[in-house]
């Protein structure tokens, strides 16, 4: 198998690294399939996550959508496809890609919007395929389910050894983790760890966050302020391994939801946006955390109380972590790899035969 297949994607101090993240994941691989990867994004994705270009054949930074299709207009390859990964594209802009490439697929989590895709994948907790109807063309196929669910390797690896250590007797919250996502644009990660260090004054705690993370110099501040039992990780690569040591965590309902639930890392959840809503429901539905909402502000009260009460009750915080577990996919983007190229290789044979 061969060809240019395009992955459309941004990240920036506002909207996060979740979705750069998940797509260098599955754009190695696409690479193990036999596909030549092009990355479309805007200007500060690469500051966000500067491995983009150790990942990706090829990266071409673009101001405007008509940027992205002259760019794969102009490719001298076969160009096979385009991958979305964006919540601010619609139908109308991928008519425009469909102008020059042959199909087109796309990640969803918010199904708020018509699309023009050949495929969507989404992983949402409590989708099915009727949620798309009317948001896509009839022949638009449909992949829906935490199967899909896009997780670095190294969670999956450590998957197995995490969960048998979750299950052993354990009396309170020794070690607690907490990221708000790569560049915490609502600024919630201080305010997290001040709400932990006071609630639980014997507990170690790691802090994950990014380099662009806008209010670093106070979290650095805050870290420094408690001393050695809270340890602040910038842009950190040993995550899998931090989640694993811990009993407890403080996320965000994004991406890295999928990550703990692979690890059954119990965790309070805080809902930010929109989009998580529906993950934080169905994580509260099958008691897989404790859920907030955040979307109105940092839940202080609603954290300590979470936090005091987990504490003093280590076997629900161990159900919490097995019902977790239950939720989580293993290893979604080889899946999704595969699929793709299997109707990339459909769609030539077609061509071939008409």
């Amino acid at each position: 198998m061969s060809g240019v297949f395009a992955i459309r994607t941004d990240a920036s101090a506002a909207i996060g690294s979740g979705h750069i993240r998940r797509m260098t994941i599955l754009a190695r691989y696409l690479k193990a399939e036999g596909l030549t990867t092009l990355l479309l994004c805007g200007p500060d994705t690469e500051a966000v996550l500067p491995a983009v270009r150790d990942v990706f054949d090829t990266v071409t930074v673009i101001g405007t959508e008509d940027d992205g299709v002259a760019a794969l207009a102009g490719q001298d390859a076969e160009l096979v496809g385009v991958f979305f990964d964006h919540y601010g594209l619609g139908a109308d802009t991928h008519r425009m890609y469909r102008k020059v490439v042959p199909f087109l697929a796309a990640i969803d989590d918010m199904a708020d919007r018509v699309l023009d895709v050949d495929m969507v994948f989404d992983v949402n907790l409590g989708r099915d395929s009727t949620t798309y109807s009317g948001l896509v063309p009839d022949h638009t196929e449909l992949h829906v389910g935490s199967r899909f669910q896009i997780i670095d390797p190294i969670f999956v690896g450590l998957r197995q050894a995490c969960l048998s250590r979750r299950q052993q007797d354990r009396e309170g919250i020794a070690r607690l983790f907490i990221a708000m996502g790569g560049t915490d644009p609502f600024g919630m990660t201080v305010q997290a760890l001040e709400t932990a260090a006071e609630t639980l004054p014997e507990a170690r705690i790691d802090v994950v966050a990014g380099s662009m993370t806008a209010d670093l110099p106070h979290l650095r501040a805050s870290a420094a302020r408690y001393g050695d039992r809270v340890a602040l990780h910038v842009d950190a690569t040993n995550v899998a391994q931090l989640m694993c040591q811990a009993d407890l965590a403080i996320g965000a309902g994004g991406t890295m939801t999928w990550e703990r639930n692979c690890l059954g890392l119990p965790s309070v959840v805080l809902v930010l946006t929109d989009n998580q809503t529906m993950v934080g429901s169905a994580m509260a539905a099958a008691e897989a955390a404790i859920v907030l909402d955040a979307q109105k502000g940092y839940p202080d009260r609603g954290v300590a109380d979470a936090l005091t009460f987990l504490a003093h009750h280590p076997e629900t915080l161990r159900d919490m972590g097995r019902k977790a577990a239950e939720l989580g996919g293993e290893d979604g983007a080889a899946l999704i790899a595969r699929t793709l190229n299997a109707r990339i290789e459909e769609n030539r044979k077609t061509k071939e035969e008409a």
